[in-house]
């Protein structure tokens, strides 16, 4: 399997942005940490720390029950990107991953990534920020994001930051 087409990349950070737009619009302009928990309640999902689920379940969502369930024992950052991308599942329309091949899976996961990276560090904060510091490990303090999520999203956009 072909790894995420620019199109779908595109719309999958195009979705983010309306998301966070329409927050907004209601509860007011966003700094970073963008409120990814408040963003889950005003989807209109309940959100629950899961304490009996093993490490290599990072979140699971119950989408007839509007619940998302995170894994407790993971890392903040983790739990962060956990949630933005079962939200992404959920804006995206993806069906259930019973319904789908592994490669839909496969392509469905990367979406939701995308989403949950572009939800947890928008482009237009992003850019606010590095008129303070181009330091990733500061960086990733100020989204509440990891080391590497940060680099991602830096890398993903190297050609507006000429990094």
């Amino acid at each position: 399997m072909e790894a995420i087409d620019k199109k779908r990349i595109g719309y999958c950070r195009k979705l983010a942005r309306s998301v966070i737009q329409r927050y907004e619009k209601e509860h007011g302009i966003i700094n970073p940490p963008v409120p990814i928990e408040d963003i889950a309640r005003w989807s209109g999902f309940s959100v629950e720390l899961l304490e009996r689920i093993g490490d290599e379940h990072s979140a699971l969502m119950l989408n007839d029950q509007k619940l998302i369930g995170i894994n407790k024992n993971h890392h903040v950052h983790r739990r962060r990107f956990s949630l933005g991308h079962e939200l992404g599942h959920f804006y995206l329309d993806h069906p259930p991953e019973d319904d789908c091949d592994e490669e839909e899976i496969k392509l469905y996961n990367q979406e939701a990534d995308e989403f949950s990276s572009e939800l947890l560090i928008p482009l237009h904060l992003l850019k606010e920020s590095l008129k303070d510091t181009t330091d990733i490990n500061l960086l990733s303090k100020l989204f509440l994001v990891s080391s590497s999520a940060m680099t991602v999203k830096m890398i993903s956009q190297r050609k507006l930051f000429s990094i």
